[in-house]
């Protein structure tokens, strides 16, 4: 079917046009107010619409665009489609980027830190998300991941991340399946980050009571896998209490949960050494 070549046109006047029936809430615009206010509104990105009976332009895509800029008093750019496709059938028919696709542009442009991730995720096999998570310094993927697509990603903690690096590679090798899995690399990160448990002491005595290892549901789960083999054969009262010292150290560091996604401080050579 043949169609008109859409023209961009631009307005300010905001009553011109109402927003379809089956578009998605518009929530979290956070990001896109931020760019849009330093940036304005992009027409490389225009709204497309089309007419209705009445005359007005039904926003087929670009709810948000549209209210963000409705909300920072910006000219609207917008095309006029003459299709018929459903708002699901067009929105299934965009590509849009995940982040992979992010990291190979920002990487290809030169963003040197994004391309030390895309180096590191890829040399690990340790999930995109997860790798700048350790490398931002941020307990959960979400922050991490924010700052990679909005091109602002900075490595802040390269001595946790060699540190979670070459465990994975250990229990990959001795058949643990699961090392890759985000949940038990967050709890592994929380451990990580508790004054006290040291990273060759656990591969020690991971290599030693590999049959302990055993798929869990849940970062709390692991946590609690974690506790078992460092105190695995240890003398009653030399055990820790890791889950809970594990927990202690993320409410000191501002982590609410084991899925918060705020940003964690680097431990010290004290840190690293301190017993309990």
């Amino acid at each position: 079917m043949k169609h008109r070549e859409a023209k961009l046109q631009n307005s300010s006047d905001y009553r011109m046009f109402m927003p379809s029936e089956e578009n998605r809430d518009v929530e979290k615009t956070k990001l896109l107010e931020e760019s849009m206010r330093r940036f304005g509104f992009d027409p490389a990105y225009p709204i497309r619409c089309v007419r209705s009976k009445n005359g007005k332009l039904i926003i087929r895509s670009g709810h948000r665009r549209f209210y963000v800029a409705q909300m920072l008093n910006l000219p609207i750019y917008y095309v006029v489609s003459d299709n018929d496709l459903s708002l699901f059938d067009e929105q299934r028919s965009m590509d849009p980027w995940n982040l992979k696709a992010y990291v190979t542009a920002y990487s290809r442009s030169g963003h040197e830190d994004i391309n030390k991730l895309r180096i590191y995720a890829q040399k690990t096999g340790i999930p995109l998300a997860m790798a700048a998570s350790l490398l931002g310094g941020v307990i959960a993927s979400g922050g991490a991941t924010n700052k990679v697509v909005t091109g602002n990603f900075r490595i802040t903690d390269n001595d946790t991340a060699a540190e979670v690096a070459k465990i994975v590679a250990m229990l990959e090798e001795m058949g643990v399946q699961f090392c890759k899995h985000t949940s038990f690399l967050k709890a592994l990160l929380m451990m990580l980050l508790t004054p006290g448990f040291d990273a060759e002491i656990f591969i020690r005595k991971a290599r030693t009571h590999i049959m302990l290892f055993e798929k869990c549901r849940d970062v709390e789960a692991y946590l609690f896998l974690l506790d078992t083999i460092m105190n695995y054969q240890t003398p009653t009262k030399k055990r820790e209490a890791w889950v809970h010292l594990s927990k202690i150290a993320a409410k000191q560091r501002c982590i609410s949960s084991p899925d918060s996604t705020t940003r964690y401080g680097r431990r010290t050579k004290r840190d690293r050494t301190t017993t309990h």
